[in-house]
């Protein structure tokens, strides 16, 4: 199961096809183990506790069913509610995680999940950084044999910047706490070889990473990055996240003056209008637009392209303009599934959160402040990028909430008399 769970790490790292093939072998791998006579039921148990299964199907139900209202006319039904499949993503990977913590319980090995644990981890980041590095460097994307499609752009072995950015910005701020604890404990260690040399590790991979999420230039991941980071210094200590963010601010700063490449992107975020961002804008015009005429149920989830050329006209925008989804992930769920869907969507996400973040004050494990700090990543990246609707940025998404969940699962387990 090691070895399936890190192939799976590694699709989400390099490749859609990948990532979505082994996302269906682990669906179908616990299936195989649900109807076994063997394996014990209670692997299979509800996310938050022993007894809300109820309660998560009720939620689940009613949250399809807003989505199901607001497409009642749409043209595209079936495709469209198909796309909630992401459900299945979520309980099926918190299953496989919780039937590999708890086979792996009591055994006389290393703490699962510790810093040595994800190894692997680290050195499939510092490939693709080296790939990464490559063809950034040549201008070729190596895979293609062609230019680079986005230009000078770090993109890794995705030939999409912004998702490489939003996938790697949340692994990176993943490694965080181990690069957190290497720091507060690093001449400690060395009595350790073993544990040192992991965290060591550990850091020149989240820097390796860390460098590469910055120079896909992607604002918004750089925005999730050092919050999702921030918010795990501060949970760790108020003064060491209140230090960071200052420095962060400062860094930044130093940045604007010395950076031509760093100033362009701020300037051109501060000043939409004198850029391509001018269509960012107008696309959050449009999607207001669509959620103010329609605020209960909204236009239809992912129905949106049919109605944009009518808000274009409304609002004076040219016909011809640039059409996607609203860059937004919180305008998105608005305009397309209303208030109700908004509510739902957040009641989810702040709930996964409060969660993790109970979970790790309780054990004050590094993988659960790991989680939380890609979870806030995420939705950070997503007040300027649809993250929830980019299927490879979700899954990675739902990895770390399935992840923080199923450690906490087992560790209700084990302090139950």
């Amino acid at each position: 199961m090691t070895g399936l769970l890190f192939v799976f790490l590694s699709a989400t790292l390099i490749s859609q096809s990948f990532m979505d093939a082994m996302s269906v072998v682990i669906i179908l791998y616990m299936l195989a183990l649900r109807f076994s006579k063997k394996t014990q039921k209670t692997q299979f148990q509800a996310l938050h506790s022993r007894h809300s299964f109820l309660f998560e199907i009720g939620f689940i139900i009613l949250w399809l069913a807003t989505v199901a209202i607001g497409l009642k006319d749409s043209a595209h039904f079936a495709k469209n509610l198909w796309e909630w499949k992401w459900i299945l993503n979520l309980y099926f990977m918190y299953w496989f995680l919780n039937h590999y913590l708890q086979q792996h319980s009591g055994l006389n090995q290393p703490r699962v999940l510790d810093v040595g644990f994800w190894q692997p981890l680290y050195w499939i980041l510092l490939a693709c950084f080296g790939y990464g590095a490559i063809s950034y460097a040549s201008g070729i994307d190596l895979f293609k044999q062609m230019p680079l499609t986005h230009g000078q752009r770090f993109a890794g072995p995705f030939d999409d910047p912004m998702n490489f950015a939003h996938i790697y910005g949340m692994y990176t701020v993943f490694l965080a706490p181990f690069v957190l604890d290497f720091l507060k404990t690093g001449a400690q260690q060395k009595k350790h070889a073993r544990d040192w040399r992991a965290h060591a590790l550990a850091s020149v991979a989240f820097a390796c990473t860390a460098v590469s999420v910055y120079l896909s230039l992607t604002r918004g991941a750089w925005i999730g990055l050092f919050t999702g980071v921030v918010v795990i210094f501060f949970v760790y200590n108020w003064r060491w996240g209140l230090s960071l963010f200052v420095a962060g601010c400062l860094a930044a700063m130093v940045m604007y003056s010395a950076s031509t490449t760093f100033k362009t992107r701020v300037d051109q975020a501060l000043n939409p209008s004198q850029s391509y961002d001018s269509e960012r804008y107008n696309l959050w015009r449009s999607n207001w637009e669509m959620f103010k005429d329609h605020p209960v149920f909204g236009v239809g989830h992912g129905d949106y392209k049919e109605f944009l050329p009518t808000y274009f006209e409304k609002l004076d925008i040219p016909a011809d303009h640039f059409q996607s989804h609203a860059h937004n992930q919180y305008l998105h769920f608005l305009s397309n599934t209303g208030l109700i869907g908004f509510i739902f969507y957040m009641t989810f996400i702040l709930a996964l959160m409060v969660w993790t973040h109970q979970g790790y004050r309780r054990s004050r494990n590094p993988v659960l402040i790991g989680a939380l700090g890609a979870q806030v990543a995420f939705h950070m990246g997503s007040l300027t990028e649809c993250n929830f609707e980019r299927a490879k940025v979700r899954l990675v998404y739902l990895f770390f909430c399935a992840l923080a969940l199923a450690v906490m699962a087992q560790e209700r387990k084990s302090s139950t008399p």
